[in-house]
């Protein structure tokens, strides 16, 4: 055989070798605060509490969703019903949805984040509602109800 066939004899097995790797294990999603934006209001014994989280390496929808409800359970929410709502917004990081280019355009959050890049709102209130809420774009497209095993299922008395 030739050296230019073994050449590409070579670059034909690797080419085949990197096409049948699965070197993709399961993704990891990655969360960034958006700290800056978050708020907190208390005005004639009423309460809201509203926080920004943008996520990353989404690449397996059902595996992302399962990471970030362990993350909102596990991390962020501790004594939800000391507010009367509490929001946790969560955002999918994109060209306009990160933090660097939101610091720059802050009008961009609420005209371009929330009606384009948002893929779910967990809300807990003190009647007793724990939701998760799914969005693709404006668009409400599932909802079903929170149960983190670290938070009671009602306000305690």
């Amino acid at each position: 055989m030739n050296p230019m066939a073994k050449y590409i004899a070579v670059v034909i097995y690797l080419i085949f070798t990197l096409i049948g790797c699965t070197c993709n294990g399961p993704s990891t999603v990655s969360f960034e605060s958006l700290d800056q934006l978050d708020t907190s209001t208390f005005e004639n014994g009423d309460s809201f509490r509203m926080e920004h989280y943008i996520v990353d390496n989404i690449l397996d929808q059902e595996d992302a969703e399962a990471q970030i409800d362990e993350f909102i359970c596990q991390n962020k929410v501790s004594d939800p019903f000391k507010y009367h709502t509490y929001v946790i917004y969560i955002f999918r990081k994109s060209r306009k949805t990160n933090w660097e280019y939101i610091s720059q355009n802050p009008k961009s959050f609420d005209r371009y984040s929330m009606t384009r890049d948002r893929i779910f709102d967990y809300i807990w209130t003190r009647t007793g509602t724990q939701m998760r809420y799914r969005f693709k774009g404006q668009e409400m497209i599932s909802s079903r109800k929170i149960n983190c095993e670290n938070i009671p299922s009602s306000r305690p008395e």
